[in-house]
C-alpha cells in the first residue's frame, strides 16, 4: 500500500492520480471511521460473546487469529483504548484499501494490477475464512472504496476542465 501511495505520489499529474491520491486519505480518515460509526459490527468471530448464540461456533481460529481476537475483544469489552483495537467490521478496512490498491494499480501502476488483484482476493477470502468479516463487509468496502475514488475522479476532472477553459486575466 505505502508502494503505490508512493508512485502515485511520483506519477505525473491528472485527474486520475489526484484521485487515487484523495481518495486513500478520505477512505482512511473519514469513510472507514464514519460507516464504523453509522453501522457497529462485529465479525463472526465475536458473534457468540456478542451474546448472539454459538452460530459460528464451528471456526476455528488459528493460535494468533485466536490470541489478536482475545486482544481485541477484552480491549472492547472494557471500554478501554490500545493499539489496533476496536472490533468493528463493517466495512472491512483491510478489503477497502486492498480495492484501493487495485484501483490505484489499475489507474498509475496497470504492470502490477495481476498481483495486486490476486492479494487483494486472499485478503478478502481470509477476512471471511478465518472470522473476522461477512462476505457482505468485504463488499460494502470495495464499493465504498470504488465509490470515493469515481466521486474524487469526478471532482477533479470537472476541475481540471476548468483550469483548461479559463480565460486568462487581461493584464
Amino acid at each position: 500500500m505505502i508502494v503505490l501511495l508512493a508512485i502515485a505520489a511520483w506519477a505525473p499529474k491528472s485527474p486520475q492520480r489526484s484521485a487515487v491520491l484523495m481518495s486513500y486519505f478520505i477512505l482512511w480518515s473519514l469513510a472507514g471511521p464514519l460507516i464504523h460509526c453509522l453501522l457497529p459490527a462485529g465479525g463472526p468471530i465475536f458473534y457468540e460473546a456478542m451474546g448472539y448464540g454459538p452460530r459460528f461456533a464451528d471456526i476455528t481460529p488459528t493460535p494468533e487469529t485466536a490470541g489478536v481476537a482475545q486482544y481485541l475483544w477484552a480491549t472492547y469489552s472494557t471500554g478501554s483504548f490500545g493499539a489496533g483495537s476496536g472490533i468493528s467490521a463493517m466495512p472491512s478496512m483491510h478489503v477497502t484499501m486492498a480495492a484501493w490498491m487495485v484501483i490505484a494499480s489499475a489507474v498509475i501502476a496497470a504492470r502490477i494490477l495481476v498481483p495486486v488483484a490476486l492479494a487483494c482476493g486472499v485478503v478478502t477470502m481470509l477476512s471471511v475464512a478465518l472470522g473476522w468479516h461477512y462476505a457482505l463487509d468485504g463488499i460494502v468496502g470495495g464499493i465504498v472504496a470504488l465509490g470515493v475514488y469515481r466521486a474524487n475522479l469526478a471532482w477533479f476532472t470537472r476541475r481540471h476542465a476548468n483550469s483548461d477553459t479559463a480565460v486568462p486575466a487581461a493584464a
